[in-house]
């Protein structure tokens, strides 16, 4: 029964947000967006990713 508490804390540890990294995330997040949308990327269709 140990066992199974133990993985039950683990498992919903791992369900937690972690803030910093969701903060990390979004700055990234705009940073992508903002070139996109300034065209400094180039876009690529769905179809041509899921095929790589």
């Amino acid at each position: 029964m140990r066992e199974e508490y133990r993985l039950c804390e683990l498992l919903r540890s791992l369900d937690e947000s972690d803030q910093k990294t969701d903060e990390l995330l979004a700055v990234e997040a705009e940073k992508r967006l903002k070139a996109y949308r300034a065209r400094r990327v180039e876009d690529i269709p769905i179809e041509e990713v899921f095929q790589k």
